[in-house]
């Protein structure tokens, strides 16, 4: 069998907070269940009487009184002290916001000044506090930010020296030999050579320049 998600049940002994009505704000003890709406209740303790009640104007509790059906108000009483059900009740949460907003209705003038100057004290506490983890953590962006941008500066800086220190190299490297393949090939025009006229040459000139001289002139032909 698989257990309810449910803990909190209406039954004989279960102990109740009044939300609504004349007596909100205290604990009462279901004695008997009268119908699928209303319920016999009790509270000795707390100043409330014996009543029929709707299930609508209480709230359960974690907190059961073992009795009988329809008990008196004496043996209810005793159950509570015997379980010590209100020492248990004032120590939730729901109990100790009941009690102090019963203290704040019945503060005079002066008491509500003197909490005034009580919440202003607390609140420059805890702003002073606030502004010194900022300033720490302020202070720790900061020093993590100048640490990124000293690496990221050296880190540049490397690698100019490395940069500076092939160009070094390469500018220190000697010649290479003739015949390598890094030689630099240069193109050199040969000078042109003078040629000396050959025997065909000479005679053809010779040839034309007898001709010329035996040519008649022009005011011979005339």
């Amino acid at each position: 069998m698989s257990k309810s998600q449910f803990s909190r049940f209406v039954q004989i002994g279960r102990v109740c907070l009044i939300n609504y009505g004349p007596y909100t704000g205290k604990l009462c003890v279901i004695l008997d269940v009268i119908d699928q709406n209303r319920a016999l209740i009790s509270g000795p303790t707390s100043g409330v009487p014996r009543q029929a009640l709707n299930f609508k104007r209480m709230s359960l509790t974690n907190f059961r009184v073992k009795i009988n059906r329809g008990s008196r108000n004496k043996v209810v009483s005793n159950a509570l002290a015997k379980d010590k059900i209100l020492e248990k009740w004032e120590k939730t949460t729901i109990g100790k916001k009941i009690a102090s907003q019963a203290k704040r209705q019945n503060l005079s003038d002066f008491d509500r000044f003197k909490v005034m100057i009580l919440k202003k004290r607390r609140n420059r506490v805890i702003q002073e506090a606030t502004l010194k983890l900022m300033r720490t953590a302020n202070k720790k962006k900061i020093s993590a930010n100048k640490m990124a941008r000293h690496q990221a500066f050296v880190e540049k800086s490397k690698q100019k020296k490395n940069e500076l220190k092939e160009k070094s190299v390469v500018a220190k490297r000697p010649k290479t030999a003739p015949g390598t393949k890094n030689e630099l090939k240069t193109s050199v025009e040969p000078k042109p050579t003078e040629t000396k006229p050959t025997e065909t040459k000479k005679k053809a000139y010779q040839g034309c320049s007898q001709e010329r001289r035996t040519r008649p002139s022009r005011n011979q032909t005339r």
